[in-house]
């Protein structure tokens, strides 16, 4: 139905992006489009079937094609392609009322829409910024992007995330048998503080690394622990008082993220290396995502 809605039942393409400045994206018209400057991300793309489209898709491969090196990825090629004669001050006539409107882009020949990140969510915005949470809805789709833990050995980093979330649904029986060995809510971090929208970064930074510091005593005993015990370690609850990234960083938040909250739950990624932690640690050091006894399967809920 989301796409037959509004203005996008009039779009020959809709795309996501790369944008997280959720405030920034909630419009999108001729007037003013907050996230039309950020990268088109082909990870959430919806095509319709129309002439227009057709013509797209065949310039869009076309581009890639005429990369004799193949350097030219799918997802760059279609930015090239989409933003040629992008018009972000025309918008579709007929649906001026909509905050969101669909413009005009590849010289005018197609019309485009831009996902809306409230529904469509990145890795930032969902995994980090929690906006999910903050405006209590549930989006149609989650990209995993913005995240660290992929590596040559452990091509993983993102169905981490996912278990993390409680998104991952393709674990089976194996994965919650055993004996786990967890440490408490509250023990597994230094007491809270709360960090204002305005705090110096560096008073962020410092709460950060003293966080870390805990953290990783932690990790360190409960992994000696397991291993003694032989018991699979449920990861403590983790805390970032900054972001991982520090581009642009005002108040400990990276550029667009300027309202979320401080200290938020990060993913492991933010703070361990892990693909080096999956690809050093051996069998008996395994271990499950903090959530874990929040998300056991029905079956097994009070065992």
């Amino acid at each position: 139905a989301f796409f037959q809605e509004g203005p996008n039942e009039a779009a020959d393409v809709l795309v996501s992006t790369d944008c997280i400045d959720a405030p920034a994206d909630e419009i999108c018209n001729a007037h003013y489009c907050g996230c039309a400057h950020v990268a088109f991300n082909t990870g959430i793309v919806f095509l319709r079937n129309t002439p227009n489209t057709i013509k797209f898709v065949e310039a869009w491969k076309a581009k890639i094609l005429a990369d004799d090196e193949l350097t030219v990825r799918d997802q760059a090629a279609f930015n090239i392609v989409l933003r040629e004669g992008f018009e972000p001050k025309r918008a579709v006539p007929g649906y001026e009322n909509y905050p969101r409107q669909t413009l005009y882009a590849y010289n005018g020949n197609i019309a485009m829409g831009i996902l809306p990140l409230l529904f469509f969510q990145n890795g930032h915005t969902y995994f980090t910024q929690k906006l999910h949470e903050r405006r209590n809805i549930v989006p149609y789709v989650v990209h995993a992007t913005y995240q660290y833990g992929d590596g040559a050995l452990f091509p993983f980093g993102k169905r981490q995330r996912m278990r993390e979330a409680g998104l991952w649904k393709m674990d089976g029986p194996e994965y919650y048998a055993g004996n786990f060995l967890s440490v408490s809510w509250a023990g597994a971090t230094r007491p809270e503080f709360r960090e204002s929208l305005d705090v110096d970064s560096r008073v962020a930074t410092k709460h950060h690394f003293d966080e870390d510091k805990y953290r990783r005593k932690t990790v360190r005993n409960l992994l000696a622990m397991a291993h003694l015990l032989n018991r699979t370690l449920i990861m403590p609850r983790m805390l970032c008082y900054v972001d991982h990234m520090w581009k642009e960083m005002r108040a400990g938040r990276f550029a667009g993220a300027y309202s979320m909250s401080l200290p938020f739950d990060c993913p492991m990624d933010y703070v361990f290396d892990l693909q080096r932690f999956f690809e050093s640690a051996p069998p008996q050091l395994n271990f499950r995502e903090p959530e874990f006894l929040n998300r056991l399967p029905p079956p097994l809920e009070g065992s």
